[in-house]
């Protein structure tokens, strides 16, 4: 028996095209070739053939380190694989995104280290550039901190001005 024929009567006897290959010694993309050429029209998958799903601990310790409060970033630091890989592991997993530069197990560091520069004066850019935070969530910070609002260096530079001028 050839292999095409061996292959035809294995995906009529309801094998899928990785099985197949996997029994023969080829690629999945041969046997789909083969089929193709034969005349046999794809199989679908329907609802009892869903993607292969196999538990991964690389994945599980991926999904609760991220949950624990680690960013993205120092994920792939400890698996050795990008960001871009991490995010795409969470995605899958169904898993929403934390805004950026928010880390639910830092964030009363990250209110010290916040209110301290803004208590030395430093203006907020300054502060989200050394903290590496969203401006945003710095003036939340701020906010939950009841720190009194600060208008920015260029109104304090142009209400100084005028009155300046006006005295």
């Amino acid at each position: 028996m050839s292999k095409t024929n061996k292959i035809v009567s294995l995906y009529r006897s309801g094998m899928i095209a990785a099985d197949i290959a996997r029994r023969l010694g080829c690629t999945p993309q041969n046997v789909s070739y083969v089929l193709k050429h034969a005349g046999f029209p794809r199989r679908h998958r329907g609802p009892d053939r869903k993607r292969r799903n196999y538990p991964n601990p690389k994945r599980l310790d991926i999904i609760a380190l991220y949950q624990f409060g680690l960013s993205a970033t120092d994920i792939g630091d400890v698996f050795h694989i990008s960001k871009q890989a991490v995010i795409g592991t969470l995605a899958r997993a169904h898993i929403p995104r934390r805004p950026p530069g928010i880390y639910p197990g830092r964030r009363s560091s990250r209110l010290d280290q916040v209110t301290t520069l803004y208590d030395q004066g430093t203006p907020l850019t300054k502060i989200c550039s050394k903290t590496r935070l969203c401006r945003q969530y710095v003036r939340e910070l701020l906010h939950e901190a009841n720190r009194p609002w600060r208008p920015s260096d260029d109104r304090r530079r142009k209400s100084s001005r005028e009155y300046q001028r006006w005295k």
